[in-house]
């Protein structure tokens, strides 16, 4: 009778036991599915920050070729600038020593390669002699020809 007694007590013992982890097996089973949940969250955000993540390097590679493209152009810019610039700096000394070694042509009077050029408006035809005479008058000579360029302007 005491074994039974003792088996008994075991018993309810073991019941009460039972319910206690019965209980805190569905509690367990609670916070278990909860932490699936939050798991599901959080991969589905940590998916969605990794493609945002990817766009923005991408943008940023973009950028960064559209930056080299535009430093290139400014160089080449900067490098023409520069040209200009000398060539600038060239053709205000050409004028400036044109304007220095040649006083101004007169009037109706056109200059080329530091000469004064002045074309007849008459349309009689005179003699070698004849228009030199008249270009001395006038305190000029009759053009040499003596190279391409002059051949062509006259």
């Amino acid at each position: 009778m005491s074994t039974i007694i003792g088996l008994c007590i075991s018993y309810k013992g073991l019941s009460e036991k039972h319910i206690v982890m019965s209980q805190n097996s569905s509690e367990t089973n609670r916070n278990l599915e909860q932490l699936k949940a939050n798991y599901d969250l959080l991969t589905a955000a940590l998916v969605k920050v990794q493609k945002n993540f990817q766009e923005e390097v991408s943008a940023k590679d973009s950028m960064q070729i559209e930056r080299d493209r535009e430093r290139k152009r400014k160089e080449l810019l900067q490098t023409q600038t520069e040209a200009l610039m000398n060539e600038q700096k060239n053709l205000q000394a050409d004028i400036t020593m044109k304007e220095k070694s040649c006083s101004r042509c007169p009037v109706g009077w056109v200059l080329l390669q530091s000469s004064c050029y002045v074309f007849s408006d008459t349309d009689k035809v005179l003699s070698w002699n004849l228009g030199r005479e008249e270009c001395k008058k006038a305190g000029a000579d009759l053009a040499v020809i003596d190279s391409q360029e002059k051949q062509e302007f006259i």
